[in-house]
């Protein structure tokens, strides 16, 4: 009787090592499994993270963009730490031989990249809507709407003609998922911290507004791609505005006429009728 209870006793015991190594062996290749590389891209990659993904979407993302070569393990840890049911929207990082516990951690924490927004030499607000979201998840249709939409430009102190001078051209670094307002509003943002009390002041001493100033540029800009002639061209202009002469120049006639390919302004050009056209209009 004894022998056999012991018997008994050392087989559960033998079942119960064999189950803890058992799980031990799965407990461990989960372990290597979540910390070994599984992104095998060569280079750093972004992945997009749109509103409506699933964990199935961003997997397949993952496969596509970052060559992930273990999806049953991202799976089965994005479920463990939680991240199925926590997707955040964003551009993210994906660097060379990364694991699926780093990935994860990072697209669960929200950690993005941001990227950069770069615009110059714009000449209209559909120009420009393009260029603000050429790497940011808005549209420009969405873009275009705000910028003429007249209450959006009223509340940063613009009109519909002078919207555009509030636009400073620079590279600023946002973040992907930013929506289109914010993005006006940080560009609202970056215009009243360029036209601080010393540069107002300096607009003034030469008789001209922030926006008058910002349009001058644009139009030197516009007259000339050569950088040290803009010294010389804007001095002109400024002489011609301190004596009450018309401008007279070609690139608001260009802009009149709505052809910005025009390589020599004709007479004809310089008939057309708005309020633009500085060979008609003073100021």
């Amino acid at each position: 009787m004894k022998n056999s209870l012991l018997s008994k006793t050392k087989f559960v015991i033998m079942l119960c090592c064999i189950s803890f190594l058992a799980l031990a062996g799965v407990a461990g290749a989960i372990y290597y499994s979540a910390l070994s590389a599984s992104s095998k891209n060569t280079q750093v990659v972004y992945i997009d993270i749109y509103p409506s993904y699933s964990i199935s979407e961003v997997l397949s993302t993952l496969e596509e963009k970052a060559s992930l070569s273990k999806p049953k393990s991202f799976l089965f840890l994005s479920n463990i730490i939680g991240y199925s049911n926590e997707i955040k929207t964003g551009r993210y990082e994906i660097t060379s031989n990364e694991s699926n516990l780093n990935i994860i951690r990072k697209l669960k924490s929200g950690h993005q990249s941001p990227v950069k927004l770069t615009f110059n030499n714009v000449r209209t607000k559909e120009d420009l809507a393009v260029k603000l979201t050429k790497n940011i998840m808005c549209d420009s249709v969405e873009m275009l709407a705000l910028l003429n939409n007249k209450s959006v430009y009223e509340k940063y102190g613009f009109t519909d003609t002078t919207f555009l001078a509030m636009f400073i051209p620079n590279t600023y670094q946002v973040y992907w998922n930013t929506s289109c307002d914010r993005i006006l509003d940080r560009l609202n943002n970056e215009y009243n911290k360029f036209w601080n009390e010393k540069r107002r002041q300096q607009a003034d001493s030469i008789g001209l507004s922030p926006i008058e100033v910002s349009t001058l540029a644009s139009i030197v800009e516009e007259e000339s791609a050569y950088l040290p002639e803009y010294p010389l061209i804007a001095g002109m202009y400024i002489n011609r505005l301190k004596v009450k002469m018309p401008l007279q120049a070609d690139p608001t006639v260009k802009y009149a006429v709505g052809d910005f390919s025009i390589r020599r302004v004709l007479h004809t050009h310089l008939e057309t009728p708005s309020p633009y056209n500085t060979y008609l209009i003073t100021g």
